[in-house]
């Protein structure tokens, strides 16, 4: 007998007719974007068995980006880090996502340095850390990527605060500077509690 066709999507996720499931031989997406990409599955059934087949749907398109905070703020001597979500397929590769501070490239190092990591469906968190923010490191940043569909840049400010922050794990690090420093009140510390003791005895 004819059998029972059912379309669904990985994880549940919904189609573009707005439902999770399609009852037909056939679907169709009338117009494709960026957020139909994924792996749908057919279903097929009847009296005497059923099979399925799963469809891997690709969609090329210029990347997006977006962030949970343009604006940051750190003291001076604690690690602070911006934070890009960019979207796009073909993936963007590491040399076609940059950071740049008011149009210049960053000369990247220990101090500032850029970590870019791959997640599920074409996205890339690119991430620019200061290790230790420096006076002259605020300022307007921007993130870029681009792949063989197109080009996009977000912009974001650091700006000085009077009091410490948390980096985006909640935790206040500081930074090498800092690190330093205090390493040097430290020992200085020491080196005065060995004298007294010394003139003492």
């Amino acid at each position: 007998p004819a059998p029972m066709v059912k379309w669904t999507r990985m994880a549940g996720e919904l189609l573009p007719s707005g439902g999770r499931e399609h009852l037909h031989s056939t679907l169709v997406i009338p117009l494709l974007e960026a957020e139909h990409a994924g792996i749908y599955k057919c279903s097929a059934w009847n009296s005497a068995g059923s099979d399925y087949r799963d469809i891997r749907v690709t969609v090329n398109f210029a990347p997006k980006m977006n962030s949970a905070n343009t604006v940051v703020y750190q003291a001076p001597g604690y690690v602070k880090e911006l934070v890009c979500e960019i979207n796009g397929y073909p993936t963007p590769k590491e040399g076609d996502i940059t950071w740049t501070k008011r149009g210049s490239a960053l000369g990247l190092g220990a101090h500032i340095y850029q970590k870019n990591i791959p997640g599920a469906s074409s996205r890339i968190t690119s991430i620019l850390v200061f290790w230790g923010v420096r006076e002259d490191d605020y300022g307007e940043y921007s993130c870029g990527a681009k792949n063989d569909k197109g080009a996009i840049s977000l912009k974001f400010q650091l700006q000085r605060s009077p009091d410490a922050q948390p980096d985006r794990t909640g935790e206040i690090r500081a930074g090498a500077s800092m690190l330093a420093v205090n390493l040097g009140t430290i020992a200085m510390v020491l080196t005065v509690c060995l004298l007294q003791r010394l003139h003492l005895y």
